[in-house]
């Protein structure tokens, strides 16, 4: 996160995103496109009438010698019959085209009537949460509180448009399809024994490999049973390790013979010492096996990734070690004082702190300002 004050941004109006919008316009459109069509018509008859035009006939006279047409063009059709279909087929078009123009030429009332409508369905919408807004306001989850109000103005603009649920995936936007949680990998573990850097265990490997140490915890201690003075802690630790133990079993392991010696000796908890370091011995194998497979398979992976579609451009990248260029220097969106105009270059980290805030505050906090203000004006509309 970036230091100092947040910019804060002010507004007054809230639009629908365009994807959205056009839900809207094609309701309109559907709903009002013939009654439109023919009154821009009806509009243009009525100014062609009143225009004062004289129509004047000119007569050419032919030309001497002039360009001569064959009277069959192609498949015995006439040439002139050609340049009609032509003609008629480019007419047609436009006729198309105008019909489309004047269908979308919405009037104020009917707007008016259907953001009435629109918003009627995104009342519902968001009053079907109850208490969830101030909750989220309350609890400063302002992530949650904007994907859960995009998921209800978007759903509120697929219900009012009558939208097929295969094609309303497309409709949908910063509530689902463009909302993803990162999380990261575990990083790289430092090895003391190899005494170099280790890629992280997969599930199944992590697994194997806490079983087997919690093996050799249970057979050290129930070996120092015997002998030591402070039963109690070895005790807790032998029983803690195997409800562990148990819990994370699985028949794959093939452990039948070690599970039913450990619960015939659960109370007195001696068990035997060479039993245990043959089943945790089997249980360090598997993990070598599981972490070799996986290690090979991450190179076969990369060894395809080179060799396949697109190898040449992964192999350039790699070559050529494309990375974003560090910021040090930014130009000045503010006056910053005398000698330092807006404009001007500055590698100062304070200063550069403070342009980024005032480029991104808006896109990774959001829209600023009272939120509950904002959401009642909204819903009031």
């Amino acid at each position: 996160m970036f230091k100092g004050e947040k910019h804060v941004v002010t507004f007054n109006a809230v639009k629908l995103p365009e994807r959205l919008f056009n839900i809207f316009i094609d309701k309109c459109t559907a709903l009002y496109g013939d009654d439109n069509v023919k009154r821009a018509e009806a509009k243009r008859s009525k100014a062609n009438d009143l225009a004062n035009k004289k129509v004047v006939e000119v007569e050419v006279p032919p030309l001497e010698g002039g360009l001569k047409f064959p009277h069959v063009y192609k498949n015995g059709a006439r040439f002139d019959d050609f340049v009609s279909d032509i003609k008629a087929a480019d007419l047609e078009e436009e006729a198309q085209r105008q019909r489309h123009a004047d269908a979308a030429l919405i009037t104020p009332a009917q707007k008016r009537e259907q953001l009435a409508k629109l918003h009627s369905f995104i009342d519902a919408r968001l009053k079907g949460h109850g208490n969830i807004w101030d909750t989220l306001l309350a609890a400063h989850r302002t992530d949650r509180f904007m994907e859960v109000f995009s998921q209800c103005i978007e759903d509120a603009c697929i219900e009012y448009g009558d939208v097929d649920p295969e094609n309303s995936k497309a409709y949908l936007g910063r509530s689902t399809i463009n909302v993803k949680q990162v999380r990261e990998g575990p990083n790289a573990v430092f090895n003391p024994d190899t005494n170099d850097l280790e890629s992280p265990l997969s599930k199944e490997a992590g697994r194997i490999i806490l079983q087997y140490r919690r093996l050799i915890a249970i057979r050290n201690c129930s070996h120092r049973l015997n002998t030591s003075i402070n039963r109690d802690n070895l005790t807790r630790e032998i029983r803690g390790n195997l409800n562990k133990f148990y819990k994370d079993v699985q028949d794959r392991d093939e452990l039948g013979e070690l599970l039913e010696h450990t619960s015939e000796h659960l109370n007195d908890l001696k068990f035997n010492y060479f039993l245990i370091t043959k089943h945790a011995e089997s249980l360090l194998k598997r993990f070598n096996v599981v972490k070799h497979l996986k290690a090979r398979g991450g190179k076969n992976k990369f060894k395809i990734k080179l060799e396949g579609e697109g190898g040449h451009k992964a192999i350039s990248k790699i070559i050529k070690r494309l990375t974003p260029a560090p910021m040090t220097c930014l130009e000045r969106s503010e006056p910053a004082g005398e000698g330092r105009p807006k404009g001007s270059l500055t590698s100062n980290p304070a200063e550069i702190d403070e342009i980024l805030h005032h480029a991104w505050d808006a896109i990774t906090h959001g829209a600023k300002g009272d939120l509950s203000t904002m959401r009642d004006d909204f819903i009031r509309k």
